[in-house]
């Protein structure tokens, strides 16, 4: 047991994983909301999250929360997105299926637990890029759900971080997100979910644990459960907007950003330029609508046909 005489830590494996669980407990009804980390291997700021929380847990004043703080261990200590020897997203196979091949199994493990608890919440923690902008992902609800929508925009915004809609409903679908965690938790579990992206993948980073573990901590507050939370300090663009990929490149070469992450541009502001291994310019990137840059890709030499940022449009 860990934390003072009013919050209570209980520590456990999910049977037949090697997933830990942290349940921490008020003993004072309230919500009981579930913080996800790492289920892409090589997105590890998460993990750090958690240990920064289970401190700040000791000042729980109701209800409880559900740590995980790796959900993919063998991919953690592989740095491997999804597990080892797979090359499948693990974050697409949501709920899983305990007969199914190993994703499948892992997957379903996970599912099983969180369904155990009777959440009022999902928060989902992952990274970008080494060169990202903080941002929030709001799944799509399928079908008709409101107040079920509604609730994961309120989520999102209480982290004090840019709050975007994932994208379209039918490319949402196309690419699996409602497969996804936080897709799944919100469309199946019906409990209002989002999904974190900061920092970088592959290695810890101060900063950005520092802002994950700040959102994270607002989100509590919100719901009355943790001491006034951390300011927010962050700035972003007003208005609604959704994720996009941004325009792909018609020649191999190096990605130079011209315009930053973060940066509201309109069509016709260039994003970045593409060199050759000779120092020469080889394609201009330009925005062709209004935009906000989220991130550039982890590999600066990019092949042709290669999406060169992630965008976020005006919805």
């Amino acid at each position: 047991m860990l934390g003072d005489a009013s919050m209570k830590l209980l520590s456990r494996r999910i049977r037949n994983s090697n997933i830990t669980v942290h349940h921490c407990k008020s003993g004072v009804p309230g919500p009981t909301i579930a913080i996800t980390a790492n289920v892409h291997g090589d997105e590890c700021n998460g993990v750090a999250v958690v240990y920064r929380l289970l401190d700040i847990l000791k000042q729980l004043k109701c209800g409880s929360v559900v740590l995980y703080p790796s959900l993919n261990p063998r991919g953690l200590q592989k740095m491997s997105r999804s597990l080892p020897g797979w090359s499948q997203d693990i974050n697409r196979r949501f709920p899983g299926n305990i007969k199914g091949d190993e994703l499948d199994r892992q997957v379903a493990l996970i599912w099983n637990d969180l369904s155990s608890y009777e959440l009022s919440a999902v928060i989902d923690i992952h990274t970008d890029s080494g060169n990202s902008f903080p941002y929030v992902l709001v799944d799509r609800v399928i079908g008709s759900n409101d107040r079920l929508q509604r609730a994961s925009w309120e989520l999102a915004n209480e982290t004090g971080l840019f709050s975007i809609w994932e994208y379209r409903l039918n490319e949402y679908q196309q690419y699996r997100l409602d497969r996804s965690l936080a897709g799944a938790v919100l469309n199946q579990m019906k409990v209002p979910s989002i999904t974190i992206e900061v920092g970088p993948r592959r290695h810890l980073n101060s900063e950005a644990v520092e802002i994950a573990f700040a959102a994270v901590w607002r989100t509590l507050y919100y719901h009355k459960m943790l001491p006034k939370a951390p300011e927010k300090t962050l700035s972003f663009p007003n208005g609604i907007w959704r994720r996009i990929s941004g325009p792909r490149s018609v020649c191999e070469g190096l990605v130079l950003p011209v315009s930053a992450v973060g940066d509201r541009l309109t069509e016709g502001e260039v994003i970045a330029e593409i060199i050759d291994k000779d120092g020469l310019l080889q394609q201009k990137i330009v925005a062709t609508e209004t935009c906000v840059i989220l991130a550039f890709p982890d590999k600066g030499y990019i092949a042709s046909g290669q999406t060169v940022c992630t965008l976020a449009v005006v919805e």
